[in-house]
């Protein structure tokens, strides 16, 4: 089996499989050889949208795992009971503390991140006097 492309009469392209089997004599020659060939278009097409679909719904998972993560980042950070420091290690409000001091001083908090790139988190804050 071999997969080319043939044109049609109107010279439009097709994708076909074309098949040949030799057709041999008594002396083991080949002296002939019966060919078909498929048209297997419509397959090629319908392959390439399923890849793309499916290209399409890896990056839709990822975004929402990201999306969980992140609210779940958020939650924490306003969540000044929750703790993960095992006990005399520390309270855990380090986090919820800082964002209380931005909030309550007219500065501003921003989280960016992108896919491969990791996550920054940025602090705007005014200049002492101002």
């Amino acid at each position: 089996m071999m997969e080319h492309t043939h044109f049609d009469s109107t010279g439009v392209p097709q994708s076909v499989e074309v098949y040949a089997f030799p057709i041999f004599n008594s002396e083991g020659r080949m002296t002939n050889a019966i060919e078909y060939s498929i048209d297997v278009s419509k397959r090629i097409k319908a392959e390439g949208k399923l890849d793309k679909t499916r290209q399409m719904l890896f990056r839709s998972e990822k975004l929402a795992a990201l999306g969980q993560l992140v609210a779940g980042v958020a939650h924490e950070i306003k969540n000044p009971l929750n703790t993960t420091k095992e006990a005399g290690k520390g309270t855990g409000l380090g986090m919820s503390v800082a964002l209380g001091i931005i909030e309550n001083n007219d500065d501003h908090i921003e989280a960016k991140s992108e896919e491969g790139k990791g996550a920054e988190i940025i602090l705007t804050l005014p200049l002492a006097g101002e």
